[in-house]
């Protein structure tokens, strides 16, 4: 049976939450501090964490940081039952899910009833990874960096077309596809839009690999429908946390998109405030 950490010093809270939990048949470890939830992390595997944002921002993202070192297929939740919550980027650029206000309960509801049962959430599984670079010594030595990390299964391809092609092929057998952003004919932001439009590939995370990570591009490829970023050249902490991301994403059969299009000026406000 797999296991929900909720953390929040609201009882009233975790007295709506465990109900649904049950329902799934999720187990329910209920914290009411911070401190507390660093220590049950250490003692006992969690598939599934939620953490109130009433901690605060910058609380609650360090949290996830240490639930996802222990194990990094954990799917991280922040909530917030009371009001809309909206700023709460860090967590979001991490791959966080936020479900706050009216619509809070209910999006924790659709989001544990989506989850696959047949598998453990922190099993790793030998789901393949598919490079997109049209430089041929680029994308060689990218494929080499990605499997020196420990994923055995990395393939490449020189442009969109025929990524989508494999894709078309075998559509469940890669957990993430990481593709350049400029390239001939079709480029990243245009191959993010056709696997998001085809319904076997649509909840497959994207990875956009850029030598320019510009505010401009990096919206423009969020509103594609991108799940994350990496700059040129590759930085293994930074490759390693999207790689288990998408990974955590794939498994758990949440949405790719890192937002919603709409939500974009959002981030947009997020990054500005970073970049400062």
């Amino acid at each position: 049976m797999a296991v929900i950490l909720t953390v929040t010093p609201d009882a009233s809270a975790q007295e709506k939450i465990e109900p649904i939990a049950l329902e799934y048949n999720f187990r329910q470890k209920h914290v009411a501090s911070i401190e507390a939830a660093e220590e049950w992390l250490g003692l006992q595997t969690f598939d599934v964490i939620l953490v109130d944002s009433r901690f605060g921002e910058s609380e609650a993202v360090e949290l996830l940081g240490k639930a996802w070192n222990k194990n990094p297929f954990i799917l991280g939740i922040v909530f917030n039952l009371e009001e809309k919550v909206r700023d709460i980027w860090a967590a979001v650029l991490q791959g966080a899910k936020i479900f706050s206000g009216e619509t809070a309960l209910a999006d924790l509801r659709k989001c544990l009833q989506t989850l696959p049962k047949e598998i453990q959430l922190g099993t790793q599984t030998e789901m393949a990874i598919l490079i997109v670079e049209d430089l041929d010594a680029p994308r060689d030595i990218i494929c080499a960096y990605v499997e020196s990390m420990g994923y055995p299964r990395v393939d490449g391809v020189s442009s969109a077309d025929e990524c989508l092609a494999r894709l078309s092929e075998r559509p469940n057998y890669y957990f993430c596809v990481i593709s350049d952003l400029f390239m001939p004919k079709m480029n990243g932001m245009q191959l993010i839009q056709e696997i998001r439009c085809n319904e076997e590939t649509a909840g497959l995370p994207v990875l956009v690999l850029t030598s320019a990570p510009t505010t401009d591009n990096l919206l423009d490829c969020v509103k594609a429908g991108a799940t994350g970023f990496l700059a040129k050249p590759l930085n293994k902490k930074i490759l390693k946390a999207e790689l288990e991301k998408a990974k955590r994403i794939r498994l758990s059969r949440q949405p790719a998109r890192l937002c919603a299009p709409e939500d974009a000026h959002l981030l947009e406000d997020a990054l500005l405030k970073l970049a400062r």
